[in-house]
Protein backbone atom coordinates (compact mmCIF):
# COMPACT_ATOMS: atom_id res chain seq x y z
CA UNK A 1 0.00 0.00 0.00
CA UNK A 2 3.05 2.28 0.18
CA UNK A 3 2.69 3.56 -3.38
CA UNK A 4 -0.97 4.45 -2.95
CA UNK A 5 -0.36 6.06 0.44
CA UNK A 6 2.39 8.26 -0.95
CA UNK A 7 0.34 9.46 -3.90
CA UNK A 8 -2.69 10.41 -1.84
CA UNK A 9 -0.86 11.92 1.10
CA UNK A 10 1.12 14.09 -1.31
CA UNK A 11 -1.98 15.57 -2.94
CA UNK A 12 -2.55 18.28 -0.30
CA UNK A 13 -4.79 15.98 1.70
CA UNK A 14 -7.46 16.01 -0.99
CA UNK A 15 -8.10 12.35 -0.21
CA UNK A 16 -7.54 12.34 3.57
CA UNK A 17 -9.43 9.24 4.57
CA UNK A 18 -7.22 6.82 2.70
CA UNK A 19 -3.69 7.97 3.34
CA UNK A 20 -3.21 4.50 4.75
CA UNK A 21 0.18 5.07 6.33
CA UNK A 22 -1.36 7.56 8.77
CA UNK A 23 -5.11 7.11 8.56
CA UNK A 24 -7.09 9.74 10.48
CA UNK A 25 -9.21 8.86 13.47
CA UNK A 26 -12.77 9.09 12.19
CA UNK A 27 -16.23 8.09 13.32
CA UNK A 28 -19.53 7.49 11.54
CA UNK A 29 -22.73 9.24 12.57
CA UNK A 30 -26.29 8.44 11.53
CA UNK A 31 -29.16 10.93 11.35
CA UNK A 32 -32.84 10.70 10.54
CA UNK A 33 -33.64 13.12 7.72
CA UNK A 34 -36.73 14.40 5.94
CA UNK A 35 -37.52 16.87 3.17
CA UNK A 36 -40.24 19.35 4.16
CA UNK A 37 -41.17 22.33 1.97
CA UNK A 38 -37.95 22.01 0.01
CA UNK A 39 -35.71 21.98 3.07
CA UNK A 40 -33.80 19.10 4.64
CA UNK A 41 -34.38 18.44 8.33
CA UNK A 42 -32.00 16.26 10.36
CA UNK A 43 -32.52 14.87 13.84
CA UNK A 44 -31.97 11.87 16.17
CA UNK A 45 -28.18 11.66 15.76
CA UNK A 46 -26.56 8.30 16.57
CA UNK A 47 -22.81 7.79 16.86
CA UNK A 48 -22.36 4.48 15.04
CA UNK A 49 -18.67 4.16 15.96
CA UNK A 50 -16.80 5.64 18.92
CA UNK A 51 -13.17 4.58 19.15
CA UNK A 52 -9.66 5.66 18.26
CA UNK A 53 -9.28 4.32 14.75
CA UNK A 54 -10.49 4.46 11.18
CA UNK A 55 -14.22 3.95 10.60
CA UNK A 56 -15.12 5.34 7.21
CA UNK A 57 -16.70 5.10 3.74
CA UNK A 58 -20.31 4.33 4.74
CA UNK A 59 -22.70 2.89 2.15
CA UNK A 60 -26.31 1.87 2.74
CA UNK A 61 -27.67 -1.50 1.70
CA UNK A 62 -30.54 -1.45 -0.85
CA UNK A 63 -33.17 -2.11 1.83
CA UNK A 64 -31.93 0.90 3.87
CA UNK A 65 -31.74 -1.33 6.96
CA UNK A 66 -27.98 -1.41 7.39
CA UNK A 67 -24.77 0.40 6.66
CA UNK A 68 -21.53 -1.03 5.27
CA UNK A 69 -18.23 0.61 6.22
CA UNK A 70 -14.47 0.08 6.28
CA UNK A 71 -12.65 -0.22 9.62
CA UNK A 72 -9.15 -0.97 10.95
CA UNK A 73 -10.18 -2.86 14.08
CA UNK A 74 -7.22 -5.25 14.14
CA UNK A 75 -4.73 -2.41 14.44
CA UNK A 76 -2.11 -1.28 11.95
CA UNK A 77 -3.23 -0.26 8.48
CA UNK A 78 -5.25 -3.38 7.62
CA UNK A 79 -8.97 -2.82 7.14
CA UNK A 80 -12.01 -5.04 6.77
CA UNK A 81 -15.67 -4.43 5.98
CA UNK A 82 -18.32 -4.27 8.69
CA UNK A 83 -22.11 -3.96 8.66
CA UNK A 84 -24.05 -1.77 11.09
CA UNK A 85 -27.57 -3.12 11.55
CA UNK A 86 -29.66 -0.02 12.20
CA UNK A 87 -32.65 -1.52 14.02
CA UNK A 88 -30.47 -3.60 16.35
CA UNK A 89 -27.69 -1.06 16.76
CA UNK A 90 -25.20 -3.90 16.30
CA UNK A 91 -22.07 -4.30 14.18
CA UNK A 92 -21.27 -7.47 12.20
CA UNK A 93 -17.91 -8.22 10.62
CA UNK A 94 -18.27 -9.23 6.96
CA UNK A 95 -14.64 -9.72 5.87
CA UNK A 96 -11.62 -11.05 7.74
CA UNK A 97 -8.71 -11.18 5.32
CA UNK A 98 -4.98 -10.51 5.26
CA UNK A 99 -5.60 -7.87 2.59
CA UNK A 100 -7.31 -4.50 3.14
CA UNK A 101 -10.78 -3.77 1.82
CA UNK A 102 -12.14 -0.27 1.27
CA UNK A 103 -15.11 1.52 -0.35
CA UNK A 104 -17.83 -1.12 0.13
CA UNK A 105 -20.79 -0.83 -2.24
CA UNK A 106 -23.73 -3.17 -2.81
CA UNK A 107 -23.85 -4.54 -6.35
CA UNK A 108 -27.14 -3.56 -8.05
CA UNK A 109 -29.64 -6.40 -8.15
CA UNK A 110 -27.38 -8.95 -6.46
CA UNK A 111 -26.76 -10.23 -2.93
CA UNK A 112 -23.12 -9.19 -3.11
CA UNK A 113 -21.10 -6.13 -2.23
CA UNK A 114 -17.96 -4.89 -3.97
CA UNK A 115 -14.79 -3.33 -2.57
CA UNK A 116 -11.47 -1.84 -3.54
CA UNK A 117 -9.02 -4.45 -2.31
CA UNK A 118 -5.36 -3.72 -1.64
CA UNK A 119 -3.81 -7.00 -2.67
CA UNK A 120 -0.94 -8.96 -1.17
CA UNK A 121 1.79 -7.02 -3.04
CA UNK A 122 0.66 -3.84 -1.26
CA UNK A 123 0.34 -1.94 -4.55
CA UNK A 124 -2.29 -3.57 -6.76
CA UNK A 125 -5.80 -2.23 -6.10
CA UNK A 126 -8.66 -3.93 -7.88
CA UNK A 127 -12.38 -4.39 -7.46
CA UNK A 128 -13.51 -7.61 -5.79
CA UNK A 129 -16.92 -8.87 -4.71
CA UNK A 130 -18.05 -10.68 -1.56
CA UNK A 131 -21.39 -12.31 -0.67
CA UNK A 132 -23.54 -10.13 1.59
CA UNK A 133 -22.81 -12.32 4.59
CA UNK A 134 -20.01 -12.92 7.06
CA UNK A 135 -17.15 -15.13 5.90
CA UNK A 136 -18.01 -15.00 2.19
CA UNK A 137 -15.37 -15.93 -0.38
CA UNK A 138 -14.05 -13.05 -2.53
CA UNK A 139 -14.12 -13.04 -6.35
CA UNK A 140 -12.08 -10.70 -8.58
CA UNK A 141 -14.35 -8.69 -10.88
CA UNK A 142 -12.01 -6.69 -13.14
CA UNK A 143 -8.55 -8.26 -13.53
CA UNK A 144 -7.37 -5.51 -15.90
CA UNK A 145 -8.17 -2.55 -13.61
CA UNK A 146 -5.21 -2.51 -11.21
CA UNK A 147 -5.12 1.08 -9.94
CA UNK A 148 -8.64 1.67 -8.67
CA UNK A 149 -9.03 4.26 -5.93
CA UNK A 150 -12.82 4.66 -5.94
CA UNK A 151 -15.76 3.48 -8.02
CA UNK A 152 -19.51 3.68 -8.50
CA UNK A 153 -21.85 1.13 -10.06
CA UNK A 154 -23.71 2.36 -13.15
CA UNK A 155 -25.84 -0.78 -13.40
CA UNK A 156 -25.31 -4.48 -12.59
CA UNK A 157 -22.87 -4.90 -15.50
CA UNK A 158 -20.92 -1.63 -15.59
CA UNK A 159 -19.20 0.81 -13.28
CA UNK A 160 -17.17 4.01 -13.30
CA UNK A 161 -13.75 3.90 -11.64
CA UNK A 162 -11.38 6.60 -10.39
CA UNK A 163 -7.90 5.42 -11.40
CA UNK A 164 -4.38 6.07 -10.09
CA UNK A 165 -1.79 7.48 -10.57
CA UNK A 166 -2.07 11.18 -11.43
CA UNK A 167 -3.61 12.67 -13.42
CA UNK A 168 -6.53 10.82 -11.81
CA UNK A 169 -8.94 9.63 -14.48
CA UNK A 170 -12.54 8.44 -14.55
CA UNK A 171 -13.23 5.46 -16.77
CA UNK A 172 -16.07 3.04 -17.39
CA UNK A 173 -15.65 -0.74 -17.16
CA UNK A 174 -17.89 -3.70 -18.02
CA UNK A 175 -17.68 -6.87 -15.96
CA UNK A 176 -18.82 -8.95 -18.95
CA UNK A 177 -15.61 -8.15 -20.86
CA UNK A 178 -16.79 -5.35 -23.13
CA UNK A 179 -14.43 -2.41 -23.60
CA UNK A 180 -15.00 0.60 -21.42
CA UNK A 181 -14.09 4.19 -22.20
CA UNK A 182 -12.38 7.23 -20.68
CA UNK A 183 -14.77 9.81 -19.24
CA UNK A 184 -12.36 12.50 -18.09
CA UNK A 185 -8.98 13.30 -16.55
CA UNK A 186 -8.40 15.40 -13.42
CA UNK A 187 -11.40 14.24 -11.44
CA UNK A 188 -12.25 13.95 -7.75
CA UNK A 189 -13.04 10.90 -5.67
CA UNK A 190 -16.79 11.47 -5.29
CA UNK A 191 -18.65 9.53 -8.01
CA UNK A 192 -22.41 8.93 -7.88
CA UNK A 193 -25.26 7.89 -10.08
CA UNK A 194 -28.33 10.14 -9.89
CA UNK A 195 -31.18 8.14 -8.33
CA UNK A 196 -33.91 7.16 -10.82
CA UNK A 197 -31.87 8.56 -13.71
CA UNK A 198 -29.33 6.98 -16.05
CA UNK A 199 -26.74 9.69 -15.37
CA UNK A 200 -23.43 9.85 -13.51
CA UNK A 201 -22.11 12.78 -11.48
CA UNK A 202 -18.49 13.47 -10.60
CA UNK A 203 -16.15 16.32 -9.61
CA UNK A 204 -14.29 18.05 -12.45
CA UNK A 205 -10.97 19.47 -11.15
CA UNK A 206 -9.50 20.77 -14.39
CA UNK A 207 -9.94 24.32 -13.11
CA UNK A 208 -8.07 24.30 -9.80
CA UNK A 209 -9.90 27.45 -8.65
CA UNK A 210 -13.40 26.17 -9.37
CA UNK A 211 -14.16 22.49 -8.93
CA UNK A 212 -17.47 21.63 -10.55
CA UNK A 213 -19.92 18.76 -10.23
CA UNK A 214 -20.59 17.46 -13.72
CA UNK A 215 -23.48 15.34 -14.94
CA UNK A 216 -22.91 12.76 -17.68
CA UNK A 217 -26.11 11.46 -19.28
CA UNK A 218 -25.48 7.98 -20.66
CA UNK A 219 -28.48 8.11 -23.01
CA UNK A 220 -27.62 11.47 -24.58
CA UNK A 221 -23.86 11.26 -24.10
CA UNK A 222 -23.88 14.90 -23.01
CA UNK A 223 -21.95 16.35 -20.07
CA UNK A 224 -23.33 19.41 -18.29
CA UNK A 225 -22.18 21.29 -15.16
CA UNK A 226 -24.60 21.25 -12.22
CA UNK A 227 -22.96 23.40 -9.53
CA UNK A 228 -19.55 24.44 -8.25
CA UNK A 229 -18.27 22.62 -5.18
CA UNK A 230 -18.03 24.40 -1.87
CA UNK A 231 -14.52 25.81 -1.63
CA UNK A 232 -11.96 23.04 -1.18
CA UNK A 233 -14.64 20.33 -0.77
CA UNK A 234 -15.46 17.44 -3.06
CA UNK A 235 -17.66 14.96 -1.16
CA UNK A 236 -21.35 15.04 -2.02
CA UNK A 237 -24.29 12.66 -2.17
CA UNK A 238 -27.75 12.34 -3.75
CA UNK A 239 -31.12 11.68 -2.19
CA UNK A 240 -33.85 9.64 -3.92
CA UNK A 241 -35.92 12.86 -4.01
CA UNK A 242 -33.28 14.44 -6.27
CA UNK A 243 -31.48 16.87 -3.96
CA UNK A 244 -27.76 16.90 -3.16
CA UNK A 245 -25.92 17.37 0.13
CA UNK A 246 -22.41 18.62 0.83
CA UNK A 247 -20.57 19.64 3.99
CA UNK A 248 -18.04 22.31 4.93
CA UNK A 249 -16.54 23.16 8.33
CA UNK A 250 -19.21 21.27 10.23
CA UNK A 251 -22.08 22.79 8.24
CA UNK A 252 -24.51 20.98 5.99
CA UNK A 253 -25.63 22.42 2.64
CA UNK A 254 -28.19 21.29 0.05
CA UNK A 255 -28.71 21.88 -3.66
CA UNK A 256 -31.70 21.04 -5.84
CA UNK A 257 -30.80 20.97 -9.57
CA UNK A 258 -33.20 22.99 -11.68
CA UNK A 259 -34.34 25.01 -8.66
CA UNK A 260 -31.27 26.31 -6.83
CA UNK A 261 -28.44 28.35 -8.32
CA UNK A 262 -26.01 27.63 -5.48
CA UNK A 263 -25.72 25.62 -2.26
CA UNK A 264 -28.18 26.50 0.53
CA UNK A 265 -27.16 26.34 4.19
CA UNK A 266 -29.15 23.72 6.12
CA UNK A 267 -27.62 23.75 9.59
CA UNK A 268 -24.79 22.74 11.91
CA UNK A 269 -24.52 19.02 12.55
CA UNK A 270 -22.66 19.70 15.82
CA UNK A 271 -20.29 16.77 15.37
CA UNK A 272 -17.23 18.74 14.32
CA UNK A 273 -15.69 18.70 10.86
CA UNK A 274 -17.19 16.05 8.58
CA UNK A 275 -16.78 15.12 4.95
CA UNK A 276 -18.16 11.86 3.55
CA UNK A 277 -21.94 11.65 3.25
CA UNK A 278 -24.46 9.00 2.19
CA UNK A 279 -28.27 8.94 2.07
CA UNK A 280 -30.27 5.72 2.37
CA UNK A 281 -32.20 4.53 -0.70
CA UNK A 282 -35.51 5.25 1.05
CA UNK A 283 -34.38 8.80 1.87
CA UNK A 284 -34.91 8.48 5.62
CA UNK A 285 -31.31 8.27 6.90
CA UNK A 286 -28.06 10.17 6.40
CA UNK A 287 -24.61 8.86 7.32
CA UNK A 288 -21.59 11.16 7.64
CA UNK A 289 -17.94 10.70 8.57
CA UNK A 290 -16.45 13.08 11.12
CA UNK A 291 -12.94 13.53 12.44
CA UNK A 292 -12.62 12.65 16.11
CA UNK A 293 -12.40 15.75 18.26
Amino acid sequence: MKFFSFILAFCCFLLPEISWAQVPATDIYLFDISLINGRVNFYNPIQVTDREGYDNQPAFTPDSKSLLFSSDRDGGDQTDIYQYQIAKGSILRLTETAESEYSPQPIPGKRYFSVVRVEADGETQRIWKFPMRAGGRPVLLLPEAKGVGYFSWIDHLSLAAFLLPEPFVLQTYYIDGRDGSLIQQNVGRSIHMIPNEYSLTYVDKRDSTNWQIQKLGFITGETTPLVSCLKGKEDFCWSPEGYMLMGSEGRLYMFIPGKDTDWRFVGELEIGDFYRLAISPDGSKMAVVAYRK
